[in-house]
């Protein structure tokens, strides 16, 4: 097949669609998908009904390409979603997604997955290594094994989604990672004014002056988180039995931003005032939970409320995917402009006054990147509450595990006190397997916090002077460490 045609691409254990969307919006024809979950498939065949595309219902396991005329070769992307994995789980959903792979020869792979798998790092190491053996052995490297945070796909979100991408030899050279986008997300006021504004005109019970003055306090709150990575959002909450955990602190952003999500909103009006009035603000329904997801406005969820509302907390958004497709596309095209980011990327540098304008955050995913470049393999990086001050976990050669913790300071001339060498190390003390603690800052070390460093495990320190050499003349984190 000519690549330059529109490719083709296979969809196993797809949820909702969200991966679906996305690769079709990224230039993918999608043949197919499976889906075993009821309402989810039935949410995938209402949205595709009319299209080129098969939903099949039934697991991966079952799933048979050779049933749909699919023959080796044919198919340029097979993708999908892994909920269950682990040696001995009889769920385990990766042997029988690489059987089809195996069979299908695809060009390129692309997985989301729990990012149970990756942290502990430790605890799957040996599975991530068998599955990381079994694509190597099936003529594929691996480009992609991490978490990768929501904003760098431009969703205004926060929290992060852990992705596998894994392409031909061929194209290895042309695939060059996402990286942060440079548009401005959408503030969660420009989501959701105009549905909310209607939900509020249109309840039954309100007179229009209380139900202008509280669509006008609901605003003002949301409003508020209207810049650049203040734009952000937090994830949405999980009701019921769901795979996904929210944080202690979900319910109270939320509830900042004037959104009260201890339950979801009914779209029968007689639930209005319920729904729209209560002491946190109003509930969102599952449209507006999907607007924020970065599902389009058309696109319809099959089953009740909860189950709805479930399909959509458990995707990943739309621009996930079609980011991932994007720069996939790019590879099987050969696109010499890819190639070319591809060493930018590998180039990665900044001055050390470039590196003083960062906050905090920007700061750890810098230090990520500095990582990669050298040949780290990333496993998560921007920490967070309970994070143990490890704020990049990367592993590199012989599964040596390496915790990162990053201090930022607006000035350089600020130093680090010697709790931050005992925090990493004291991390670094619950890890199975060898283990290098680092603390990496653009001020100082307290001479307390050398002492410290050396009398704990050894934690490995990069000060000022080192970071300018390892950022700005691009030598490797292994020839700055003390």
């Amino acid at each position: 097949m000519d690549i330059a045609e529109r490719p083709t691409a296979i969809g196993l254990s797809v949820g909702s669609g969200s991966q679906v969307i996305g690769l079709l919006d990224a230039g993918f024809d999608v043949l197919a998908v499976v889906e075993a979950d009821r309402h989810s498939f039935e949410t995938l065949a209402g949205n595709l009904h009319g299209s080129r595309t098969k939903v099949v219902h039934g697991g991966t396991r079952e799933f048979d390409p050779a049933t749909l005329g699919l023959a080796p070769g044919e198919t340029d992307l097979v993708f999908g979603r892994i909920t269950q994995f682990g040696l001995g789980n009889s769920g385990d959903q990766f042997p029988p997604m690489l059987n089809i792979v195996d069979y299908l020869e695809p060009r390129a792979v692309l997985i989301e997955y729990p990012e149970a798998l990756l942290t502990p790092p430790q605890r799957y190491e040996d599975y991530r290594n068998e599955i990381r053996k079994c694509l190597e052995s099936l003529g594929y490297k691996v480009q992609e094994w991490r978490q990768f945070r929501l904003h760098d796909f431009g969703v205004p979100q926060a929290g992060s989604v852990a992705a596998l991408v894994a392409l031909k030899h061929e194209y290895e050279k042309f695939y060059c990672p996402p990286r942060q986008s440079e548009e401005t997300p959408l503030a969660l006021d420009q989501f959701l004014e105009p549905s909310m504004r209607k939900r509020f005109t249109e309840a039954p019970r309100a007179t229009p002056d209380h139900a202008a003055r509280a669509f006008h306090e609901w605003l003002m709150k949301a409003a508020w988180h209207k810049h650049g990575r203040d734009a952000m959002v937090p994830r949405l909450v999980p009701l019921g039995a769901s795979s996904v955990r929210p944080s202690r602190n979900d319910h109270r952003a939320w509830r900042e931003l004037g959104i009260d999500v201890s339950g979801i909103a009914y779209d029968d009006k007689r639930f209005a005032e319920r729904d729209l009035f209560g002491p946190y603000g109003p509930k969102l329904t599952v449209g507006q939970a999907a607007l924020i997801q970065g599902f389009p406005s058309t696109w319809r969820f099959s089953g009740r409320v909860l189950n709805a509302y479930r399909q959509v907390v458990e995707s990943s958004p739309p621009w996930v995917a079609g980011r991932f497709g994007q720069r996939i596309l790019d590879a099987l095209r050969r696109n010499p402009d890819a190639a070319k980011a591809r060493e930018e990327v590998r180039e990665v540098r900044k001055t050390i006054g470039e590196i003083d304008d960062l906050d905090p955050l920007e700061f750890e995913y810098f230090v990520a990147d500095l990582m990669a470049r050298d040949g780290y393999r990333i496993i998560s990086s921007g920490g967070g509450p309970g994070d143990g001050g490890v704020d990049v976990r990367a592993e590199a050669d012989l599964n040596v595990l390496v915790l990162v913790q990053c201090k930022h300071f607006e000035s350089g001339n600020n130093s680090v006190s010697p709790s931050v060498a005992r925090q990493i190390a004291g991390s670094a003390a619950y890890e199975r397997g060898p283990t290098v603690p680092i603390v990496v800052t653009n001020g100082r070390f307290s001479k307390q916090c050398v002492e410290e460093a050396t009398k704990n495990r050894d934690v490995r320190l990069v000060d000022r002077a080192a970071l300018t050499r390892w950022s700005e003349r691009g030598e490797p984190m292994a020839a700055v460490i003390r």
